[in-house]
């Protein structure tokens, strides 16, 4: 939900038949984040997701915190 609402680096989360967009994503994000990932980590694996595999440009590190900080908001199983 959060690569959904927060993230959204092509802007799609006001279509809700693409609501599944982002859904390749989750299990590297919540791998890094259940393995004690640093900030640094995740914002650079979501930055290359944008860059890399999106092909989008103009994105920062700096783009990525709101994601990383709503990510580090959620209970994860110990």
């Amino acid at each position: 939900r959060i690569l959904w609402e927060v993230w959204d680096p092509i802007g799609v989360n006001q279509i809700s038949p693409a609501r599944d967009e982002y859904s390749t994503y989750v299990n590297g994000v919540f791998e890094l984040l259940v393995n004690g990932a640093s900030d640094a980590a995740i914002a650079q694996h979501l930055l290359a997701i944008v860059i890399d595999r999106m092909e989008l440009t103009g994105a920062t590190i700096q783009d990525m915190q709101p994601t990383v900080a709503a990510l580090r908001a959620i209970s994860l199983p110990s």
